[in-house]
């Protein structure tokens, strides 16, 4: 799959947070902005020398001042371990001490000046201890092909980076070692500690002379290696780059965020984002120098060189040498020096003056302007004047100083209406020009015509001028300029790779044989790539793009365009499009690179494993057939997956994004938004984000997660999961399971659950939640809040957790395993076997008809057993305790004297054990068994053979007629009381006196068919003060 291309932010984000596992860590700077760092005493003068020079380089890049103590400095370095690497301790997420180890071994193996490995490892290490990870998850060794997460993750972007700039292959730039830290570094430090108020300030020179202060002064030593590469950042004054001392040919451009080739290498110096350099000094060199939108002085020094001045009131220096030079916007002067020189002019240009025009060498390039089509027309537009010829045109003021017109002829311009050597040819139809180059290296310009232009074989260089042009360069690597109107190119089939810049109009360019570069720039073009690889750029306009079977590289700068990649792994970037343009692009057949621009836009990434960056705008996604990489960008989005098996990625943006998966198992993430994501069939990784989100699970196993808003999840069929991170309280998510065994865990919110069929795993954490499980044997969490839980069919495992819980279980046959927290439950079992426990609080659990456990815990319980068996239990409190029909059992722990328990016993044979306190035991109906435990109770015997013990404390045994034949086990003389009170018949102990015989060691009274037995009672020993009659 091929790899993102990470903008700056993400690269940041990876460097000071991803290495680190979602965590940052920094030094809690002051105002100062001050560190401290010592060595330890082996470090070496020169390795001394060298890490302080890393320092400098750290502190123009960070704005941090270090400044060296003897000992314990909050940065230290040492040279005793083996290897490189840095150690960091600290408090949370705030380091307060770093160790920087690189052993002293790394001097003689990797070199010991500026420019050098070692050079390079300490910026490297002081990274970490500054707190950059990192470009990747690796460490030790890496290698790009397995390792890299993104495609320019190189030295070229950061010294965090483990991979050469050669050893990734997309860079195009050569192998260097590097003497700052690079842009990603840069901003990653500003991320961490701000913007330095100063970098660099001040008028800088970089280079021969330079005033740099940091390992950017190695620049300035004489013959300094050339495989050395560096980003530039300044905050102001007037600056000037002069490497004036070198024979490289260079490729300046000062364009702030632009890549310089220096030295004779490709791709070693960076300009960052922001930095306004001024001036250039370049050396012997065939150079090229663009300038950006400050008032430049470019010095070009020998060699065949060109400038162009950019905006800005810029002075161009040729120097020896044939050079090239435009000044472009504002109002320039141009000096050629010595040499043949071309001062050429376009559009815009300001008012410019050719300080050393020879009439005889040099010329001025005039194509560009249409209104010049020849000499009468220029001799029309010249006046003397005391500074030199004065030339004013449409576009703009040129003055040939020190010149007069009579000095002049045509030989010497170059016109828009034709001119040029080395080709013949004739006059064409409706005023147009008809040219044929030969088999040499021809320059051929049209005029103001419609042209036919031939180049015929070899290199050739042709203008096609105004009007509607057809241009073939034959045999050869021809350069086409086709200028205004609506012209064709149409290339040979031979192998050579043309260069064709289309101009103003609607162009169609064509390309069926080399590896041509195809330029449409303004105007509603047509552009066609051959059999070779191919570079399509549209320009302005609305464009229509075709690649063919090779690697092509197409891109595009406004409009609504139309863009078909077809066959080989090609690149499409729309770049600076408008919000209401919006392409339409098509990946075909092959591993395509696709980034649009702002504007709604339809991409389709066809066969292949493509990766596609939306970019701003409401845009219609389509990945295609294979496992592709997606970022929608902001906008509302829509992305649509085909039916095909690969695994997709698509990352959301801020908008509100439609994410729908047909097939494979892809990974759709919404990001901020209100976002609907629905998965295949073969099961998905959703990920709602931010916002309001809807997610839709399909047949497979999916993978749910969302981190904040009220969102409406719906897991389908399979064993699925929902994970909510980062919801607050007031968030509240409605989640459906289905079929399958689910785990659903819910946020901070008032959330709604459901599991669905399977067994299910769901936690409510935080918040008011209603939770039904659904059929199967589910395990469930309902944590903090007052939740309102319902187990559903099967047997249910259930933690209430904190707050005032409801449970309540269906009629089902399952038993459920219920516990609560330390709030006020009410736990209500419909059927089941089930086993409640209140927990803490003050409780309320009812037993359903099968028969529950019930155990009322802390608090003043109300329990309410139903008609099967019963087991109920409660450890403190007064509770209130009915145990229903059946055969139940009641068992108190943990009361204190001042608890008082009141426990019915109900229909059945039941079993009550009381604890401490002062209970009230109601027999009731059945053989029961009553023990009061310790305190003063009160049991009543009730309907049926019941056997009462009343256990320490004054206890009182109550009895009525119609009781059964009862047993106190334990009754005390003196201590404990008969009440008879409910006994018909009775009005004095000498009535009851006649009821009463001795039967062995036990007292035993009859009254009609009431029967008590007293065990371990002489019938002697009672006395009317033992009775309530």
């Amino acid at each position: 799959m091929p790899l993102p291309i990470f903008t700056e932010d993400q690269a940041v984000q990876q460097l000071i947070r991803g290495y680190f596992g979602g965590y940052t860590y920094g030094w809690a700077l002051d105002a100062s902005r001050t560190l401290t760092y010592s060595f330890t005493a082996s470090v070496s003068t020169a390795e001394r020398a060298l890490i302080e020079t890393a320092l400098d380089s750290w502190s123009s890049a960070a704005g941090i001042t270090f400044v060296r103590v003897a000992s314990g400095g909050q940065i230290g370095f040492q040279n005793s371990a083996a290897g490189a690497y840095c150690s960091m301790s600290g408090t949370g997420t705030n380091m307060v001490s770093a160790t920087v180890n690189v052993a002293s071994s790394w001097f003689s193996t990797y070199g010991g000046t500026l420019g050098s490995y070692s050079y390079q490892t300490y910026v490297h290490e002081i990274g970490h201890a500054l707190g950059l990870g990192h470009t990747g998850n690796y460490n030790g060794s890496a290698r790009f092909a397995s390792d890299a997460l993104y495609a320019n993750d190189s030295w070229q972007t950061s010294v965090m980076s483990y991979f050469a700039q050669t050893e990734n292959p997309n860079t195009g730039a050569s192998h260097a070692y590097l003497l700052t830290p690079m842009a990603f570094d840069i901003a990653a430090m500003r991320a961490l500690y701000g913007t330095a108020a100063a970098v660099h300030g001040g008028n800088t020179t970089y280079g021969s002379g330079s005033t740099a202060g940091d390992g950017l002064d190695y620049l300035g030593t004489t013959n300094h290696r050339a495989d050395v590469a560096f980003t530039l950042i300044d905050s102001d004054g007037i600056d000037t780059l002069d490497f004036s001392a070198r024979a490289e040919a260079a490729r300046i451009d000062l364009t702030p965020g632009a890549i310089s080739d220096l030295f004779g290498q490709r791709g070693n110096m960076v300009i960052y984002s922001g930095t306004v350099i001024e001036h250039v000094r370049s050396g012997a060199g065939a150079d090229r120098i663009t300038g950006n939108t400050a008032a430049n002085r470019l010095a070009a020094g020998a060699g065949n060189d060109t400038v162009a001045g950019g905006l800005g009131d810029d002075t161009l220096a040729g120097e020896a040498g044939d050079d090239r030079l435009s000044g472009e916007g504002g109002n320039d002067l141009l000096t050629g020096g010595a040499g043949a020189d071309i001062f050429a002019f376009g559009t815009g240009f300001g008012t410019d003056t050719i300080g050393d025009l020879v009439a005889s060498i040099d010329y001025v390039d005039l194509t560009a302007i249409a209104a010049i089509a020849d000499w009468s027309a220029l001799l029309a537009l010249m006046t003397d004047t005391a500074a030199g010829v004065r030339i004013a045109t449409a576009e703009g003021t040129i003055l040939l100083s020190g010149l007069v017109i009579s000095m002049l002829d045509p030989t010497h311009f170059l016109f828009a209406g034709g001119s040029g050597s080395g080709g013949g040819g004739g006059g064409g139809g409706g005023g147009g020009l008809v040219l044929l180059g030969t088999t040499g290296r021809d320059t051929l310009a049209g005029g103001q015509g419609a042209d036919t232009i031939d180049g015929g074989a070899n290199n050739d260089s042709l203008t096609g001028g105004a009007g509607n042009d057809s241009i073939t360069g034959g045999a050869g690597n021809d350069t086409i300029l086709m200028q205004d109107g609506d012209d064709v190119f149409v290339d040979g089939a031979d192998g050579g790779s043309d260069l064709v810049w289309g101009g103003a109009g609607a162009d169609v360019l064509t390309s069926q044989g080399g590896g041509d570069s195809l330029y449409g720039e303004a105007g509603d073009d047509f552009l066609q790539a051959g059999p070779a690889a191919c570079l399509l750029s549209g320009g302005l306009g609305d464009d229509t793009l075709q690649g063919g079977i090779g690697a092509d590289r197409v891109s595009d700068s406004g409009g609504a365009d139309v863009v078909t990649l077809g066959a080989g792994n090609d690149s499409y970037i729309g770049i600076d499009d408008s919000a209401t343009g919006g392409d339409s692009v098509s990946g075909g057949d092959g591993n395509d690179r696709i980034e649009t621009g702002a504007g709604a836009d339809t991409i389709l990434g066809g066969a292949g494993r493509d990766t596609i960056t939306a970019g701003a705008g409401n845009d219609n996604v389509t990945g295609g057939a294979d496992a592709d990489r997606i970022d929608l960008g902001a906008g509302d989005d829509l992305f649509t997956d085909t039916t095909d098996a690969g695994a997709d990625t698509v990352l959301g943006g801020f908008g509100n994004e439609v994410l729908t998966s047909l097939g494979g198992r892809d990974s759709l993430d919404g990001g901020a938004g209100n976002d609907s994501l629905t998965a295949s069939a073969a099961g998905s990784a959703l990920q709602g984000g931010l916002g309001d989100d809807t997610l839709s699970g399909g047949a497979g196993a999916d993978s749910t997660a969302d981190s904040g808003g009220d969102d409406l999840v719906n897991l389908g069929a399979g064993n699925d999961s929902y994970t909510a991170s980062g919801d607050g309280a007031g968030n509240a998510d409605t989640v459906q399971g289905g079929e399958g065994n689910d785990m659903i865990d819910a946020g901070a919110g008032n959330d709604s659950l459901d599991g669905g069929a399977g067994n299910d795993r769901l936690a409510g954490n935080g918040g008011a939640d209603t939770i039904l499980g659904g059929a199967g044997m589910d395990t469930i969490t309902a944590g903090d809040g007052n939740d309102n839980v319902t187990g559903g069919a099967d047997s249910d495992r259930i933690d209430l957790g904190a707050g005032d819980d409801i449970f309540t279980d269906t009629a089902d046959a399952g038993a459920d395993a219920v516990i609560g927290g330390l709030g006020n439950e009410v736990l209500t079992s419909l059927g089941g076997l089930d086993t409640l426990d209140g927990g803490a609080g003050n409780d309320r659990l009812t037993a359903s008809d099968a028969g529950s456990r019930l155990a009322g815990g802390l608090g003043n319980d109300t329990l309410q057993g139903g008609a099967g068996i019963d087991a109920v239990t409660d450890t403190g409190g007064n509770d209130l305790v009915n145990l229903g029909a059946g055969d139940d059992s009641f068992t108190g722990s943990g009361d204190s004297s001042t608890n008082a328990d009141t426990i019915s016993a109900g229909a059945g044979n039941d079993r009550i054990t009381a604890g401490a306190g002062n209970d009230l035991l109601l027999g009731e109906a059945g053989n029961d068994s009553l023990s009061a435990g310790t305190g003063n109770d009160r049991l009543t015997a009730g309907a049926g053979n019941d056997l009462l013990t009343g256990g320490l404390g004054n206890d009182v045994f109550i009895f009525a007629t119609g009781d059964g034949a009862d047993r106190i086990t334990d009754f005390r003389i003196g201590a404990d009381d008969i009440d008879l009170r409910g006994v018909a018949g009775l009005d004095s102990f000498a009535d009851l006196a006649g009821h009463m015989t001795q039967s062995g060691r036990a007292v035993v009274i009859q009254i009609d068919g009431l029967v008590i037995t007293l065990d371990n009672v002489t019938l002697g020993a009672l006395s009317a003060g033992d009775f309530l009659i």
